[in-house]
């Protein structure tokens, strides 16, 4: 993801995902932040609008659990 960021917060936020066997997002959970809410909510809004392929064409699992980190730095 691409999200428009126009703060000056250098930090780090790492989510945790749930994605169901189409693909889509079921469940997004903030694991760690050193930022504001608001530039949480910018990169959360990103995430959201991801979709997944399976790996496994012949047998996908029902859900599947990961991990997104961003390393934030603004100067």
């Amino acid at each position: 993801p691409k999200p428009i960021d126009n703060s000056r917060e250098s930090g780090r936020i790492v989510f945790e995902i749930t994605v169901d066997y189409y693909g889509e997002i079921i469940s997004l959970k903030t694991l760690e932040t050193t930022l504001s809410p608001a530039v949480e909510n910018i990169y959360k809004e990103e995430v959201l609008k991801l979709t997944f392929s399976p790996t496994n064409n012949e047998n996908p699992a029902d859900l599947s659990k990961g991990k997104i980190t961003f390393i934030i730095k603004n100067n």
